[in-house]
């Protein structure tokens, strides 16, 4: 995608290539680790010459559709290295702007850091590496989604430290249903019910996770999430 258009990458192959390319963070993949993510067990034996044909391809689509500045794609040995030229690649500027929310948050500056975290969730315009295929990509893909999800985490948590849970509640309460199991979301969402004056629909929210949790893992919540619901209690019981 470039500047809010998919680009006609025709097919699988030359996707998870240029996604391959874009994560080298403008480093030269050499080809025989761009054949290992393409065929990772059985490479044909003109590998070597499709992966040529695809870079040919990319550069042709590259350029008709980015501009003279946009990205580009060079031959260097052992492989290719891609330049971005004027575009934003929106994976780089999200873990930027994670990384500075996350010091935002541990310096307490917590509404910066909810603002700069509402920045990062935003730039992500789609599925991660839409289209890539293969294990290495989708290795990649995990990792990826796990830093969105902290950084969901790291939203959340700035918002409740403001006393500002009615802005995260829905949020919350989908991002939950999502990940029914990550006890952090769940204990979140408990606290920020609480503070805006739920503390039912909290209680219920932790009941749901400790059926799930005991019927699906043969397990008790953590002690994070058991220490939320015992405060709750006591709340309650004043």
């Amino acid at each position: 995608m470039h500047q809010g258009v998919s680009l006609p990458l025709r097919g699988p192959k030359p996707t998870t290539l240029l996604a391959a390319l874009l994560l080298a963070n403008g480093n030269v993949v050499s080809t025989e680790r761009l054949i290992h993510i393409l065929w990772p067990y059985h490479a044909p034996n003109t590998a070597t010459a499709l992966i040529h044909t695809y870079i040919s391809t990319l550069r042709k689509i590259l350029r008709a559709n980015t501009g003279r500045n946009g990205p580009n794609i060079f031959t260097q040995a052992p492989g290719y290295r891609l330049e971005t030229g004027d575009s934003q690649v929106d994976l780089l500027e999200f873990n930027t702007v994670s990384n500075k929310a996350r010091k935002a948050y541990d310096a307490n500056q917590t509404a910066d850091a909810a603002v700069l975290a509402e920045h990062a969730l935003k730039l992500r315009r789609g599925p991660v590496l839409g289209g890539a295929v293969g294990e290495y990509m989708a290795i990649e893909v995990a990792r990826i989604d796990e830093l969105i999800l902290s950084i969901e985490e790291l939203r959340a948590a700035a918002h409740i430290s403001q006393g500002n849970a009615a802005a995260i509640v829905p949020t919350l309460m989908s991002l939950v249903d999502e990940n029914p199991l990550r006890e952090t979301f769940r204990g979140q969402l408990m606290v920020a019910l609480s503070q805006v004056g739920n503390i039912p629909g909290a209680l219920r929210a932790y009941r749901q996770g400790y059926t799930m949790m005991v019927d699906e893992l043969g397990i008790q919540p953590g002690a994070q999430l058991r220490a939320i619901h015992e405060s709750l209690l006591r709340t309650s019981a004043l």
